[in-house]
Order: C-alpha cells, then sequence, then structure tokens
C-alpha cells in the first residue's frame, strides 16, 4: 500500500511516495480545522464582510471546524468551531478600526495552542488583510519568536499557512515571514492569493477556496533513520516530513544516507533505488525547492538564499550533464512515426523543464523588487506563465526537421 522509490543527485537524494488505495490513511477522514483571521480594518469598508461570506463556505470543509479572528486597534475571537456556513454568516463584525495584525495572529495563535493539548490535528490558518500594520508590536518583531515557541511546545504540531494580500496596500513580505516562521506543513497551494483591486477580492477568495476545498488525504509522517528530508536546501532539514496520503505522487528532497527503507507513521517500507537518474523526478523536487527559495527571499531578503541558489545551480548542472550523456540522443533509424513522436515529446519536455530550471534559478538570484505586488507576482509565477504561453504558441506552428530541431532543443540549454 506504499510505494517508494529513490534517485541519487550529487549528494542528495530525490523520494518519490505514493499511497495505493487501501492504505489507512486513504480510508480516514482527514482531521483538519481551518482558523481566518480577517482584517477589520476601516480601510476594508464592506470588504471584511464580503470576506466573511466567502470564508464561510469552508465551514462546510474542515471536518473539526473554523474559527474566525477579527482584528483592528485589538482582536476578537468570534467563533472557535463553525460547523455549517450559516453559523459563520451570522456572526457580526465588531466595529472597524486600525490595523494589528499581530493581534489577530496571536489570537489565532493562542486557539491553536489550546486546541493542540486537546486533540491532534492539521491546522490551516488564513490571514487576509489589506494594508500595513499600523497599531502594537509589528508582526517583524513578534513573529520569529512566536514560532520558535511554538513548534518548541508542540513539536508535532500540523499547521499549514495561506495568505490573501488585498490591493498593493497589503504586506506580502510580512505574509511570507508569518509562513516562514510558523509553517511545519507546507501545501501545494499558491504562497499567496493577491487581489491588485478590492473589487478583485471576490474572485481571488473563490479561487483560494476552490484550493482549500481540492485538498485530499489525512496526513502521514514520512521518517527516515539515516538522514534528513530538506525543506529548503541549505537548512539541517528534519528526519521527519508529513506529507498527504492521497492518489498523487508526494516528492521529496534528502539528504545523508541513502533512503533504502523509509517509514510512514512508524511502519518500515523498502525504498527502491532506481538505476540511473530520474529527470522528471529530480525536476519536481526542484520545483518545490525553488517554491520554498522564493518564499525565503521576499520573507528574509536576498542574503537569505544565497546558499540556495548555489547549490540549486549544482544540482541543475548535474541534471543537464545526466541527461547529456543519455536522454538527447534520438533513434530515429527503426522507429515507428509514432515512436518518433513519442521521443520528441519526451525530449522537447526535458528540455523545457532545465530551461524553466535556469531561468528560475536567475530569476531569483536577480530578484529585487519590494511592493507587495511585485512579490506577489514572483511568489505566484505570474511573469513565468506568460512566458511559457508564448513558448508553446512558437513552437506550435511550422514543420519541424526532426535532426535540427534536436540540435536546436539541446543548444538551448547550454
Amino acid at each position: 500500500d506504499v510505494h517508494a522509490k529513490y534517485t541519487a543527485l550529487g549528494d542528495a537524494f530525490v523520494v518519490s511516495v505514493r499511497f495505493g488505495s487501501e492504505h489507512p490513511a486513504r480510508k480516514r477522514t482527514p482531521a483538519t480545522r481551518f482558523h481566518f483571521v480577517l482584517d477589520n480594518s476601516g480601510s476594508m469598508g464592506r470588504n471584511s464582510q464580503a470576506a466573511k461570506e466567502c470564508f464561510a463556505d469552508l465551514a462546510a470543509v474542515a471536518t473539526l471546524g473554523v474559527s474566525l479572528v477579527s482584528f483592528e486597534t485589538t482582536a476578537q475571537l468570534l467563533g472557535e468551531a463553525f460547523k455549517t456556513p450559516q453559523e459563520m454568516r451570522d456572526v457580526r463584525l465588531p466595529r472597524q478600526g486600525g490595523t494589528n495584525i499581530t493581534a489577530g495572529i496571536q489570537a489565532s495563535i493562542d486557539l491553536i495552542r489550546k486546541i493542540a493539548k486537546q486533540e491532534d490535528s492539521h491546522h490551516l490558518l488564513v490571514l487576509l488583510s489589506d494594508g500595513m500594520h499600523g497599531s502594537g508590536p509589528p508582526p517583524s518583531a513578534v513573529l520569529p519568536q512566536m514560532g520558535a515557541s511554538l513548534k518548541k511546545d508542540f513539536p508535532k504540531l500540523r499547521l499549514s499557512v495561506v495568505v490573501v494580500g488585498v490591493t498593493r496596500n497589503s504586506d506580502t513580505s510580512m505574509g511570507m515571514l508569518l509562513k516562514e516562521t510558523l509553517e511545519t506543513v507546507p501545501l501545494d497551494l499558491q504562497p499567496i492569493y493577491f487581489a491588485d483591486s478590492p473589487q478583485q477580492m471576490t474572485e481571488t477568495l473563490q479561487h483560494m477556496n476552490l484550493g482549500l476545498a481540492s485538498l485530499q488525504g489525512s496526513l502521514v509522517s514520512v521518517s527516515l533513520d539515516h538522514g534528513r528530508f530538506i525543506r529548503l536546501v541549505g537548512e539541517d532539514g528534519d528526519a521527519t516530513a508529513e506529507v498527504l496520503a492521497n492518489n498523487h505522487e508526494q516528492v521529496l528532497l534528502c539528504q545523508g544516507e541513502a533512503p533504502k527503507t523509509l517509514k510512514v507513521d512508524g511502519v518500515a517500507y523498502d525504498c527502491q533505488a532506481l538505476p540511473s537518474l530520474d529527470g522528471d523526478l529530480v525536476i519536481k523536487a526542484l520545483e518545490k525547492q525553488f517554491d520554498a527559495a522564493r518564499v525565503r527571499r521576499v520573507a528574509a531578503g536576498t542574503e537569505s538564499t544565497r546558499p540556495a541558489v548555489k547549490q540549486l545551480g549544482e544540482w541543475i548542472a548535474i541534471l543537464e550533464a545526466a541527461s547529456e550523456k543519455t536522454g538527447t540522443k534520438l533513434e530515429l533509424a527503426k522507429a515507428s512515426p509514432k515512436m518518433r513522436l513519442a521521443q520528441h515529446r519526451a525530449l522537447k519536455t526535458a528540455v523545457s523543464g532545465f530551461r524553466s530550471l535556469r531561468n528560475q534559478l536567475a530569476e531569483l538570484d536577480a530578484y529585487a523588487a519590494n511592493d507587495s505586488a511585485s512579490q506577489a507576482a514572483f511568489l505566484t509565477g505570474a511573469t513565468r506563465k506568460y512566458g511559457a504561453k508564448a513558448l508553446r504558441r512558437a513552437a506550435a506552428h511550422g514543420e519541424v526537421d526532426p535532426e535540427e530541431r534536436r540540435k536546436e532543443l539541446i543548444a538551448e540549454v547550454q
């Protein structure tokens, strides 16, 4: 019911884990709680109520309930465990005021601490704000200690963080610091959901709701006896990683001894060594590393990602060299048209993946913008998506000589 394999990448290893349909974690109901921290400052106006209405829809998704904290100059816990959308919609928001983001986060974390003493569940904290912190101690001065204390007191706490920024006045950097300091379980969601204007907020929240509602599976602990999983290269890593057991492949990066066995919730499974470097698997692992590095870059500045940039560059070079040696030769002589097409598609996909990684590396190394909108675009890859569309359109036209196109594709990554 667990299928694991790994491929070597220099002094590291990329691990793939899949969970069969009969695995217990795929059959049990996930124990989830959502915690919404809502900006109720004067600048939000009617958008506070509109956001609350969107949040209420998720009360039917979280299996153990939804909490709501609103903040202005102070913070108020308006409900600990709404079970239905209507329960949450019936709650009235307090009078609007200033912007004390720190107080709102602290109130939600206090509730999470209270619950963590009583049960083992997956907490998902969602912060929505449209402006900079303006009242009380700044989050930048409080969050590092808040996160360190929380993780020390509850080392097995499962906490994910989602940030919603509304308008360019919001603080994307602070939101990423929130993820960096509090989050223990990264999810396959956007690091930030950003609305350029109040008018776009509802659409942005609907997008977020779809992402949260689509999450499947229960969390399981994957652990190594001799090695550590690396969330962001350059860090020490952890012997255990939390992943969702669903029908999707889970990809992890680790360092240390070859992971010939791994444990899932304490049960040991063999991990198959692949005979050669699996390019697709490595690309997936490095994409996750880039996601984490972008969050770190926005949260803590350029110097914080220097080690990651250096190591990622070395790993990309290893991947390119391995592909040049074994994966870029096309066998066309005895191949049928269908086989030739499959070879060209595989080569095109591989080279496209290499180029994407190189482009992301250059972007990460050079990025310097500090305004919230540009940071949000950097985090979500908006500019890269537009570039990818242009490349696809350009590649879709005209006949291509197979051998000439092979040479062009290889030259593009050199």
